[in-house]
């Protein structure tokens, strides 16, 4: 491999990187705005209900929405104001003893009473066998609605910018400028990468709520060691239901855990703006415009009859692998460099020509 090729390869993927971790920050944001998280979480509830009562029928839905909308149960802001803001309301993590609780009060409310009372025998025991499995659903499901996001947004984000790749693989093969720079920026892209879902990250929402989880579940401390080195909404809560498996707090854990990690969500939405501005700098002074001039786009820019759609669609494809597959990447590919700078520097200084 000559070093050439390596630093397209390493600008190349800088590029991917800092576009995969705007998409990150964007997916992450999208999902505090929207309460993706309680919202699916009432999906799971409400299946859980009738299944255990099919008798509820449409029921099950409101008493679901006023479960995760009662005042001991809603971790969110918006939990006192009215119905308008019914999806921001819902709680984002439950336990099974809340639920049961919470239903046992809504029995003795006249608008449910009817529905709920002859039923409660049945409905507390299968809640009682089938929560858990319901909960991994749940947690299954939110996945594939982030990653739904993911891709959309990829998309979105290749096709807004006219972010080609095979074009910038050209860009980057003829224009050493460029190419310098954007090897110069790498470690500023990962740096900034690392401060989202990285081991330090100061804007890590997900390492943020494990380092609040220990403090408010110092019994769990020693579950909690040892997190991987990027932590993102999959690599988080997998790893964290694989520590307390053995817990038999495991529920209550994972349900703080959730309730946290959406409450930092919106809280340091400015500091994740911020990231995404530094991002786009140091692309942009890497010689990279990723905002184009619209006003010179035409419809049929976009035409598939045109090489530059199938290299925006290549982007999208390539963005959608996420920020920390071109993270680890971008990390072999930099700490390869010397390795191969300080061969080619010795085959020059000997009087032989580089492979």
């Amino acid at each position: 491999m000559s070093l050439q090729f390596l630093d397209i390869l390493i600008g190349f993927v800088t590029v991917m990187l800092g576009a995969s971790l705007i998409i990150t920050i964007i997916t992450q944001l999208i999902s505090g705005a929207l309460g993706l998280r309680g919202s699916n979480l009432r999906w799971g509830i409400t299946t859980l209900l009738e299944r255990a009562a099919p008798n509820l029928d449409k029921n099950a839905k409101a008493i679901t929405q006023a479960v995760l909308n009662h005042q001991l149960i809603s971790d969110s802001t918006f939990s006192k104001f009215g119905s308008c803001f019914k999806r921001w309301r819902l709680a984002t993590a439950i336990r099974r003893k809340e639920l049961i609780e919470i239903l046992e009060q809504l029995k003795k409310n006249p608008e449910w009473a009817a529905s709920l009372n002859p039923r409660m025998a049945e409905i507390k025991t299968f809640i009682e066998e089938w929560f858990d499995g319901a909960m991994d659903r749940v947690s299954q499901r939110f996945a594939m609605t982030m990653r739904f996001w993911t891709v959309a947004v990829a998309i979105l984000l290749a096709f807004g910018l006219r972010l080609d790749a095979v074009a910038l693989l050209k860009k980057l093969s003829r224009d050493q400028a460029v190419r310098a720079k954007l090897v110069a920026g790498a470690e500023a892209v990962i740096h900034q990468t690392e401060n989202v879902i990285g081991a330090n990250g100061a804007t890590n929402i997900f390492r943020l709520a494990l380092d609040q989880l220990r403090t408010t579940a110092p019994e769990a401390t020693k579950y909690l060691t040892n997190p991987p080195p990027l932590l993102n909404q999959e690599t988080a809560n997998l790893w964290l239901r694989t520590q307390l498996v053995t817990n038999a707090q495991m529920e209550r854990l994972m349900a703080d855990y959730r309730q946290l990690v959406s409450s930092n969500v919106l809280a340091r939405a400015p500091e994740l703006m911020g990231s995404i501005g530094v991002v786009h700098d140091e692309l942009e002074r890497a010689g990279l415009v990723l905002v184009p001039d619209y006003k010179a786009i035409h419809w049929k820019d976009y035409s598939p009859l045109r090489l530059n759609f199938w290299g925006m669609l290549a982007a999208a494809g390539l963005l959608s692998l996420g920020a920390p597959f071109w993270y680890n990447g971008l990390k072999s590919l930099m700490s390869l460099r010397p390795v191969l700078a300080a061969r080619v520097r010795q085959e020059t200084e000997g009087g032989t020509s580089p492979n």
